[in-house]
């Protein structure tokens, strides 16, 4: 796994990000031809640990580059942070993926993943950053009562 990719590189080149609350609910960055959405899926209460919470409705927005960078720029702070990595996926864990373009070597695309502690400042950062983007008042991502 290469965490180490500098901010300015995930800026100019497009990357497809996808974050995991601590819920199971997924946002996604995606660049789609001309266009770069945010992808909302929630989960459903029969994926919930408690079957009953729900994510709510999916939400596709399109949003604007500057958007993009804000995010990327976020999710690199959390890349860089290392204590706010946990090496398990406990309840509340937010898990953070990236791929990386394509190299120009092998043809292929490289995947990444971490995960972010519970209570972590770049977990939070994301989260509130993401629902921004929505523009809507998503579930709060705090992790389900059991």
């Amino acid at each position: 796994m290469n965490a180490s990719i500098p901010v300015s590189y995930v800026i100019t080149d497009m990357y497809n990000w996808i974050y995991v609350d601590g819920n199971g609910n997924t946002y996604r960055l995606e660049q789609q031809n001309d266009r770069i959405e945010l992808i909302y899926e929630p989960v459903q209460p029969a994926l919930s640990s408690s079957g009953v919470y729900s994510g709510g409705s999916s939400v596709i927005r399109t949003i604007s580059r500057k958007a993009y960078d804000e995010a990327a720029a976020a999710m690199q702070r959390a890349i860089e942070n290392t204590g706010a990595h946990c090496n398990q996926r406990t309840m509340g864990t937010g898990t953070l993926q990236w791929r990386t373009p394509a190299s120009s070597v092998g043809g292929q695309s490289e995947y990444n993943q971490i995960l972010l502690s519970y209570r972590s400042r770049e977990k939070q950062n994301i989260e509130d950053l993401l629902q921004k983007l929505l523009g809507e008042n998503m579930p709060d991502s705090s992790p389900e009562p059991r």
